[in-house]
C-alpha cells in the first residue's frame, strides 16, 4: 500500500490481519478513534512501515471479539504485538496516548506462543514478547503521553498489568532503537523491566529517559 490518505475515521487506519511481507509506505492516517496504523492478531512479520504520518489517534474502546484481549485500543498512531516487521522514518504526532506502542501482555486464558512465519515459509509457534525488531530506525514521535513505549506503563497506569513480565528477545537479539527523534512527550522510551534494549544515536529533545534502573544496554 503506497500514498494512501486515511482520515476521520471512527476506528483504525489501517489494520495489518495476519498478513506478512506488506510493504506500507508514504501514507497519512488523520483522526482515528482507537490505534491507527495497526498489526492486529500479533502473528504479522516481516512487514514493513516506511515513512508514515500518524496524526490525532485518540483512545477509544476495546471492540467485542478482538483477536488480543489485553488490546485497549487506546489511541497509539502505530500499535504492534509483534516486533519482527520494520518501522523506518515514520512520524506520530498528537496521538492522544502513545506514537509507538508495543503491547504483549501476559492474559489469564490467552497464549503468546502464536504461530508465527519462520524464514524458511515454515510457521511455528513463539512467544511474539521473544521477537527482535528487523528495524526500528529513523522514526519520530511527538504530543503523545508515551514517543515509544515498549511494555510499561507510568505511575499513572490504568491500574492493570501490562508488562511483558521480563521476557524479551536474548542478548544476541535485543531491541534496536536507531536514530530516534522523541520530543514534547511526558515520556520517552519505556522498556519493561527486564529487557534488553540498544539506543543507537537515539536523542530526545525534552523530557527524562526512563531507563536507568532497567536493564538496559546503550550501544554506539
Amino acid at each position: 500500500m503506497i500514498g494512501a490518505s486515511i482520515w476521520d475515521s471512527n476506528n483504525r487506519w489501517l489494520t495489518v490481519h495476519g498478513t506478512d511481507y506488506l510493504v506500507v509506505r508514504d501514507c497519512v492516517g488523520y483522526q482515528s478513534t482507537g490505534h491507527g496504523f495497526y498489526l492486529e492478531d500479533g502473528t504479522e512479520a516481516y512487514n514493513v512501515f516506511d515513512r508514515n504520518l500518524a496524526v490525532g489517534a485518540i483512545v477509544g474502546k476495546p471492540l467485542p471479539e478482538q483477536a488480543l484481549p489485553f488490546d485497549q485500543n487506546d489511541g497509539a498512531g502505530f500499535w504492534w504485538a509483534n516486533c519482527l516487521n520494520t518501522f523506518t522514518r515514520n512520524v506520530a504526532c498528537d496521538c492522544e496516548r502513545y506514537g509507538f506502542r508495543f503491547e504483549a501482555s501476559p492474559t489469564e486464558g490467552f497464549d503468546l506462543r502464536l504461530p508465527v512465519r519462520q524464514p524458511n515459509g515454515t510457521i511455528s509457534r513463539v512467544d511474539v514478547r521473544t521477537l527482535p525488531f528487523i528495524r526500528f530506525e529513523d522514526n519520530e514521535a511527538h504530543g503523545a503521553a508515551y514517543g515509544l513505549n515498549l511494555g510499561r506503563e507510568g505511575n499513572e497506569g490504568r491500574g492493570r498489568v501490562d508488562q511483558h513480565s521480563g521476557v524479551g528477545p536474548d542478548e544476541r537479539h535485543p531491541f534496536v532503537i536507531r536514530n530516534t527523534k522523541i520530543w514534547n512527550t511526558r515520556w520517552l522510551p519505556r522498556p519493561c523491566p527486564g529487557l534488553l534494549l540498544h539506543l543507537r544515536e537515539s536523542h530526545s529533545l525534552t523530557g527524562p529517559f526512563v531507563i536507568g534502573w532497567r536493564r538496559v544496554q546503550l550501544g554506539t
